[in-house]
This record gives structure tokens, C-alpha cells and sequence, in this order.
């Protein structure tokens, strides 16, 4: 699944112009394997930026400030 090109798929939120993905959603958009994550508890917080998708911050879910200060670091560096 590309965020780029569908970047409201089932699952994801826009936050702030910002796109929202835990992949515990993504794992109904991709096909089983044995070696499949059971229980995926990461984000991908990413902004579209020239048409690039500019992923801000991919962290666990129970790491919240680091999260938030990833993100605020990497638009400072984007101008966002």
C-alpha cells in the first residue's frame, strides 16, 4: 500500500496535514505470511510534501513523547 497515492485508505488519519498510519491497520491491505507480525504496535506519521510523501516519525505506540518530538523536529527541518 502506497500512502502516497491513497493517503485516506481504510485506516489511516489525517492529523494536522499530517497522515496517520498504525499498521496494525495495514495488515488487512497486505497478504498473510508465516513470518507476519502478530500484533504490529508502530505508527508512521508522514506529511505529502512536493509530492513526496516526507515520512516525520515511525515509532512505537507506547513511546508518545518521543513521537511528538520526532515529528516536531523533522517539519522544523521540512519548513512545515
Amino acid at each position: 500500500m502506497d500512502l502516497l497515492e491513497d493517503p485516506e485508505c481504510s485506516g489511516v488519519a489525517i492529523v494536522a496535514d499530517r497522515i496517520h498510519d498504525h499498521l496494525r491497520s495495514s495488515r488487512r491491505r497486505v497478504p498473510r505470511t508465516s513470518d507476519q507480525v502478530g500484533r504490529p504496535r508502530h505508527l508512521i506519521i508522514a506529511r505529502v510534501v512536493n509530492d513526496a510523501l516526507v515520512v516525520l516519525a515511525l515509532a512505537h505506540d507506547s513511546m508518545d513523547d518521543e513521537l511528538r518530538a520526532r515529528i516536531r523536529e523533522r517539519e522544523a527541518d521540512i519548513g512545515g
